[in-house]
């Protein structure tokens, strides 16, 4: 349980924070999302573009609400100085 808490008030946990694991993990997902879709487009299949337009939109949505919290983080910070 203590675990889950200290990664909640982004603690770091094994050399990285929790933050930035998300961070790199999007960034992989979405590279390996992009090469399966050149993939199925390469052998004629079709792709379908509202897949590719949410799974993005999902994304850049997780990536943007990590920003914002980051962000209200650091004005509270220099707020407490």
């Amino acid at each position: 349980m203590m675990r889950f808490a200290s990664i909640a008030v982004g603690i770091e946990v094994d050399g990285m924070k929790f933050s930035e694991k998300i961070v790199v993990s999007v960034i992989a997902l979405n590279i390996l999302f992009s090469v399966g879709c050149l993939a199925v487009c390469w052998h004629g299949m079709q792709s379908i573009d509202a897949l590719v337009v949410g799974w993005f939109a999902f994304t850049t949505t997780e990536l943007w609400g990590l920003s914002k919290i980051k962000r209200e983080k650091i004005r509270k910070d220099d707020n407490n100085d």
